[in-house]
């Protein structure tokens, strides 16, 4: 038998990726910091919840390169990546490589308090008072969200710098393959920035090095707040040549100043400066009536319902859906997905109900889940997918979701 002998210590935490590597984590398989790894269907919810602590490393990698790169495998490790100092021109946190290797819950989403913003009991995310946590560092490196999502992100307070997932960004950056959702962000700061993915973006030294945003989407009730709100980016600089491709915002974006703030789908930007010049948008969209960026940015395949876009086309959401969508946006399809009244979606993030996990939702994947739900043990599921009410379990909720979908050709 293929059977191969491991010790406790090997098989627990982050060992547990390097010397097991061929489990299925992604779908199947669940690492925590200090047990043994657990199979999702029997995870609990508390399992994935973010307890407001900071880890001290990360799960695995070395963060040196794209194929090795520092693994994060929780919230208590996706805070630690924020606490580190990497300076206004970088530091020895800058130019490495963070992976995503699970959803992260940063906060229980199971009541609505990401559309009300009420953050009782919520762990913020970011806090001025360095005795609680201090996330002062501007992030320079390579971040791979790997097709997972955040949700729970609580933001809400006075920051003068930022407000966002990274709060603040320094020297070439990109983000890739990452969704946010069912999040809330505020900065009540007079002239305060907040972006969902991004708070602030400053070209310090003054040499327009590149951020990237790619196959990124904001999406499922994200709330932005701020003077200078955007539902990706909320301030870039003059010098920062900035190249968002791929990507999607459908937040709720509101600027706190009705006279002097700014409130645009993908960076927002200030009143007194012409930065976004340098910005590039590709094949990306949002459905909200709202302008994407200030004129000037140089877009390809971008498309808004606003009525007059600044930045891209105008199309209604009749437009946007389904077939009428692939025909008329013209994304690439080894990205994209068109579904049947539904707006296109990214390849890389899993579909609620596409429970085979091959980025379409049909008949097939109502049979798979009805034989995993009876037998969990003779075959698996796209569990992120499957999980339709996230509730931490696939049951017959889902599939009675999933059954009322295809018969209401929702998907």
């Amino acid at each position: 038998a293929d059977v191969t002998m491991l010790t406790i210590a090997q098989m627990t935490g982050a060992n547990a990726f390097t010397n097991m590597p061929n489990l299925d984590y992604n779908n199947v398989w669940q690492v925590f910091e200090g047990p043994t790894p657990k199979l999702r269907s029997f995870s609990n919810k508390a399992d994935y919840i973010w307890d407001g602590t900071i880890a001290t490393s990360f799960a695995g990698g070395s963060g040196s390169s794209a194929t090795d790169p520092y693994l994060i495998s929780n919230g208590a490790e996706l805070a630690y990546l924020m606490t580190l100092s990497f300076g206004n021109t970088g530091g020895s946190a800058s130019n490495k490589y963070y992976k995503l290797t699970n959803d992260i819950y940063l906060n229980d989403v199971s009541t609505n308090w990401y559309e009300t913003g009420n953050g009782a009991g919520l762990h913020k995310w970011t806090d001025n008072a360095s005795t609680e946590r201090n996330f002062g560092g501007e992030f320079g490196g390579q971040f791979d969200g790997n097709g997972h999502t955040i949700y729970g992100l609580y933001v809400n307070g006075s920051y003068s710098e930022g407000a966002g997932l990274f709060p603040r960004l320094s020297m070439k950056a990109q983000v890739e393959n990452l969704k946010l959702a069912k999040s809330y962000i505020k900065n009540t700061n007079s002239t305060g920035y907040a972006g969902a993915i991004i708070g602030r973006r400053h070209d310090w030294a003054g040499n327009g090095n590149n951020v990237q945003l790619t196959n990124c989407a904001v999406d499922e009730t994200v709330t932005v707040d701020a003077k200078y709100a955007g539902g990706l980016i909320g301030y870039a600089s003059n010098n920062t040549v900035i190249t968002i491709n791929n990507c999607y915002s459908n937040a709720i974006v509101r600027t706190t100043d009705a006279t002097n703030g700014i409130a645009r789908q993908f960076i927002a930007g200030h009143s007194q400066q012409t930065e976004n010049r340098n910005t590039t948008i590709i094949n990306s969209y949002t459905t909200k009536d709202l302008q994407l960026a200030v004129s000037g940015a140089t877009a390809t395949n971008v498309f808004s319902t606003a009525a007059t876009p600044t930045v891209g086309t105008n199309l209604d959401l009749t437009d946007m859906t389904g077939t009428n969508a692939q025909q008329k946006m013209n994304f690439n399809s080894d990205y994209w997905v068109f579904l049947e009244n539904s707006t296109p979606k990214l390849k890389v993030f899993s579909i609620g109900g596409d429970a085979n996990d091959d980025k379409a939702i049909n008949i097939c994947d109502l049979v798979r889940m009805h034989k995993y739900i009876k037998d969990s043990s003779k075959l698996t599921v796209n569990y992120a997918s499957a999980d339709m009410d996230q509730n931490f379990k696939v049951d017959a909720d889902d599939f009675n979701a999933l059954r009322t979908g295809l018969l209401n050709s929702v998907f």
